[in-house]
């Protein structure tokens, strides 16, 4: 099926016909199996220019009503200020701690939430029932999100100034870019990617237990190397910056006189983290403006939309990098791809571990991950939709297990910096699973996947790489970083 677009970027009614007719065709598989915008779009650069640019506003008319009403003003942020102190004092009970945190939930997200529920509900209705429902509405209807399109199939496509963390300001020689953490995996010999995370905290940031920080130490190298006398780091929106990586910062500062400022968020809830007092931390919701000429800014933060994508998502970036690969056959890195269809896997059923790993995209923070061993695809899609009601989440993605080398599960995670001017690799760890390799598992889902898993939160620990294979992994983060920039600026306008 082809949709036909016109100049003003709407469905002709026609194609809003057939389209609705595909939507009821795939019923509830319609997310996953309509995400491939090139099958039923035709290449962006065959479109005419102005049905171009009508595509182009509407991906940025949409991300900019994904923002709305996420802040409403000083007052918003001066009463989550209060909220926050109030949530962190230890002398609250657990009925009070409660009612702050239902009172701290409803200012943060609810008039954004209103908005964002309303849009949402207006663009389905146009997009199943208008005779020449815009590219937005039909995609709505689907239960897609059009952000896919910006950083999937369109070009050029802005970036709000709020959100953009990849990007040049030439006059001001001001440069954005991302921290990203890269997880690898050694299989059968071979290095995987498994996904890019733009709020990891790297373990030597939160003690000295790992010996000095590098990560610091090379985001000042990168400010020096092109001559930028001021960093800013843009901290995750939800986890606190720590005093070891203060006090880091504060001596790179003063050996090298580059000048560093910390931005926390301004909504990062108080119930988990006490808020940052330190002279060093401000806050802001999104990106700083920037008073400062010469300055890089280092975001670990992410809005779910724009650049975003091709930074943190799981979908955006595999996207990105099997482009890479289909044009670079001997890249030093491979991807088992995410599949919505499990019949597609290569199981191993002889194997006394999983067979099948079952991701929710939407989640991160090493949830919504799930291990099962199965005999067909028909049992690993059974067990999926069972989980999918149980967490109250949309349709996830099939992977085939990987058994890490070794005698441990195991992962890397490679911090690189990602910039219009250029990449750097920052540092590397390992992160090694509690329990050894061989354990057998039952039929159907996996009830001890901490087992199987590298997370630290579930009691994986870090160590450092011996240095042979610290330089193989600095070689693969840099190359996935170098597509992964290379995307964004064929995507996304970068410069100005």
């Amino acid at each position: 099926m082809r949709i036909e677009l016109d100049s003003h970027g709407r469905l002709s009614p026609a194609a809003a016909v057939a389209w609705r007719a595909e939507l009821r065709r795939l019923f509830a598989r319609a997310p996953r199996e309509l995400s491939d915008a090139a099958a039923y779009l035709g290449s962006f650069d065959g479109l005419p220019p102005a049905t171009q640019a009508a595509v182009v506003r509407q991906i940025a008319a949409d991300a900019a009503a994904r923002l709305r009403w996420r802040t409403l003003g000083r007052w918003h942020e001066r009463l989550l200020h209060a909220l926050y102190v109030l949530g962190a004092q230890p002398r609250l009970g657990r009925r009070a701690r409660k009612l702050v945190a239902w009172v701290d939930m409803n200012v943060r997200d609810g008039a954004h939430r209103l908005a964002s529920t309303l849009r949402a509900a207006v663009l389905r209705a146009q997009g199943r029932w208008s005779r020449r429902p815009s590219l937005a509405a039909a995609y709505a209807a689907a239960g897609l999100s059009l952000q896919y399109l910006g950083a999937t199939w369109a070009q050029g496509v802005p970036v709000d100034r709020r959100t953009r963390a990849f990007w040049h300001d030439r006059e001001r020689t001001n440069v954005y870019g991302y921290d990203l953490g890269l997880d690898l995996l050694q299989a059968d010999g071979k290095w995987y990617f498994l996904e890019a995370n733009l709020d990891a905290a790297p373990p030597s940031e939160k003690s000295d237990a790992l010996g000095p920080d590098p990560i610091s130490a090379a985001l000042f190298a990168f400010a020096a190397a092109h001559e930028l006398r001021h960093l800013v780091l843009v901290a995750s929106d939800w986890i606190a910056v720590p005093p070891p990586l203060l006090r880091q910062l504060r001596d790179h500062a003063a050996r090298t006189g580059i000048d560093v400022m910390v931005y926390e968020d301004t909504r990062q809830p108080g119930f988990v983290h006490r808020m940052n007092l330190d002279p060093l931390v401000r806050h802001s919701r999104y990106l700083p403006a920037i008073p400062t000429d010469h300055t890089l800014v280092v975001s670990r933060r992410h809005y779910g939309v724009g650049s975003d994508l091709l930074a943190d998502d799981k979908l955006g970036v595999e996207w990105a990098l099997l482009d890479h690969l289909r044009r670079h056959p001997d890249a030093s890195f491979t991807i088992e791809p995410l599949t919505a269809d499990p019949d597609s896997l290569a199981l191993a059923t002889g194997d006394a571990g999983p067979n099948v790993v079952y991701k929710h995209v939407s989640v991160n923070g090493g949830k919504g991950v799930y291990f099962f061993k199965v005999r067909s695809g028909a049992e690993a899609r059974t067990l999926a939709e069972q989980l999918d009601r149980r967490a109250d989440e949309p349709p996830g993605y099939f992977q085939r297990f990987l058994r890490a080398d070794g005698d441990r599960p195991s992962h890397v995670r490679a911090h690189v910096l990602c910039t219009p001017v250029g990449t750097a690799f920052l540092g590397a760890w390992r992160f090694v699973g509690p329990v050894p390799h061989g354990a057998p598992v039952g039929w159907g889902l996996v009830d001890t996947a901490h087992h199987f898993a590298t997370n630290l939160a579930q009691g994986a620990h870090a160590e450092l790489l011996p240095s042979e294979e610290a330089e193989v992994v600095r070689r693969i983060a840099l190359e996935v970083a170098g597509a992964l920039a290379s995307a964004l600026r064929q995507r996304f306008v970068t410069a100005g």
